[in-house]
């Protein structure tokens, strides 16, 4: 929407007709337009006519039973969430351990889902669309046998536990752009929305733990132990409560404070740093530098973290911006992460052809693979847009039209990958 806008500056009746057709989404991306070109006149106008602060009675009434309706709404998921992560205190034959690794994506993205839902005002066709998946995952995944071999737990059981919150978290996804599910813009206002909830989740969780140990010092001052309570329900309950929250904070909040995108200038240049330096250390020591494969998949999440935050310093690139230290830098950060990809590629069919395979081993070539094709995608827009052939808009259409892929790699190994390998 955001690119539309401004191809469309000085065509009224165009972006009257953006307008109308999501008044919601056109609103947010003019404030992001208007927030950094405030001197267009063009732009000044649409601000003043969207954002006017109309004082009358009833819109200010309109506005407390909204805030009155979305607080009620938060403080139920909530609860509910805290009654979920509590479920094996008040159902005894529930095992802890596996009760957690089959359920970790059920406890807030569900309700995160049902929010973007009762905000768009979906019909029951998307409601059930959306719903339904998510219900008959949380089945599956409960009924998945952990293991044929008594007291080993199958690797295959554990891939698709570690896939489940991303296959939710694309579900949740289709919930937020439903019914524009080939929209890109949508799809990388997604991608913005989940940005800033992650580091208000993160600010939220810290908080959190500071509150719970200034409250455990506080009692035990006083002679009264307070672990029981902040260890078994306040820390369960808060941590599964911070993404309801934090999404709910930034949700429709044009005023919140767009923290995702300071951070991940900040922290891109570290990851460059962090990656040159290790790859100083490949080259100067001329040895394996994958010795075991607890550190080449600890190396693949860590890849998989720069391609988060690259795509978080693209997506809130202006479009047709002149390129700068920033863009720069992420090129670095893209090209250093492409060299290491290779040797941990590399290196993994090293061990596919000198101890065979194993569901661990394909499913860490089978992500390499993935993360291999979304560097080459990026650093090639990059060149292009570098070399004047293309703009970033170009590289932001490759990284919206990729996403899918992993959306149909975590239904693979969830969902097919225990029964190829016979749940071992």
């Amino acid at each position: 929407m955001k690119d539309k806008i401004l191809d469309n500056e000085k065509k009224p009746h165009t972006l009257e007709s953006l307008y109308r057709s999501n008044p919601q989404e056109f609103k947010n991306a003019l404030l992001e337009i208007f927030t950094e070109s405030p001197d267009s006149e063009i732009f000044k106008v649409w601000y003043e006519r969207l954002f006017f602060e109309d004082t009358t009675e009833n819109k200010i009434e309109t506005k407390k039973r909204k805030i009155n309706c979305d607080f009620f709404i938060i403080l139920l998921f909530c609860i509910l969430a805290g009654l979920l992560v509590k479920l094996p205190d008040f159902i005894k034959f529930i095992k802890y351990d596996l009760f957690y690794m089959r359920n970790l994506s059920f406890f807030f993205l569900p309700f995160i889902t049902i929010y973007y839902l009762i905000q768009k005002k979906a019909n029951w066709r998307h409601w059930l669309i959306i719903l339904l998946p998510i219900i008959l995952s949380a089945v599956y995944i409960n009924l998945l046998p952990e293991s044929i071999i008594p007291n080993k737990m199958s690797d295959t059981f554990i891939l698709a536990c570690i896939h489940m919150p991303f296959f939710i978290w694309f579900i949740s996804g289709f919930g937020f752009i439903l019914p524009e599910l080939k929209d890109i813009g949508k799809r990388i206002e997604f991608l913005k929305l989940n940005g800033e909830i992650f580091v208000y989740t993160a600010l939220m969780i810290a908080g959190l733990i500071v509150l719970s140990g200034s409250t455990y010092l506080l009692f035990s001052a006083g002679g009264l132990d307070a672990t029981n309570v902040l260890t078994k329900w306040v820390l369960p309950i808060g941590l599964v409560s911070s993404p309801i929250v934090a999404m709910n904070l930034v949700y429709n909040n044009e005023k919140i404070v767009k923290l995702a995108p300071l951070l991940s200038r900040i922290f891109a240049p570290l990851f460059s740093l962090a990656l040159l330096v290790f790859l100083g250390f490949i080259f100067s020591h001329i040895r394996n530098p994958f010795p075991n494969r607890d550190f080449l998949l600890f190396v693949n999440l860590f890849l998989l973290l720069v391609v988060v935050i690259s795509t978080l310093v693209l997506i809130h690139k202006v479009p047709n911006q002149k390129t700068n230290f920033s863009d720069y830098n992420n090129f670095i950060l893209l090209i250093s992460s492409f060299i290491v990809e290779i040797f941990a590629s590399v290196n993994v069919l090293l061990r596919l052809t000198t101890f065979g395979f194993t569901p661990n081993r394909l499913a860490l070539i089978g992500l390499n693979v993935i993360i291999l094709i979304h560097l080459i995608g990026m650093i090639i827009n990059y060149i292009k847009w570098f070399t004047k052939k293309a703009d970033n808009s170009m590289c932001l259409k490759f990284v919206a039209n990729y996403i899918p892929v992993y959306f149909y790699w975590s239904i693979f190994i969830v969902f097919l990958f225990p029964w190829i390998f016979s749940l071992r």
